[in-house]
């Protein structure tokens, strides 16, 4: 259950990842620290960040949880 005081992740596997990278001037760097050259990608547009982030092999759940926690 979770707790009333929690805030709704603003990140989500299905987010398109254009919209990841807006969503937060953090994102950026974030997802460029796991080696991830997302503000670049032709496909980043069309491509949902579940999507980008099995491609490179990483885990989907580790990365939103670091998503969600970057400052409001």
């Amino acid at each position: 259950m979770k707790s009333k005081h929690s805030r709704p992740a603003r990140f989500h596997e299905a987010m398109l990842i254009v919209d990841v990278l807006a969503a937060h001037p953090g994102a950026q760097v974030l997802l460029n620290a796991h080696a991830l050259p997302c503000e670049r990608c032709v496909v980043s547009e069309s491509e949902t960040l579940a999507q980008g982030l099995k491609a490179y092999g990483l885990d989907v759940s580790a990365v939103l949880a670091e998503l969600n926690a970057l400052p409001e």
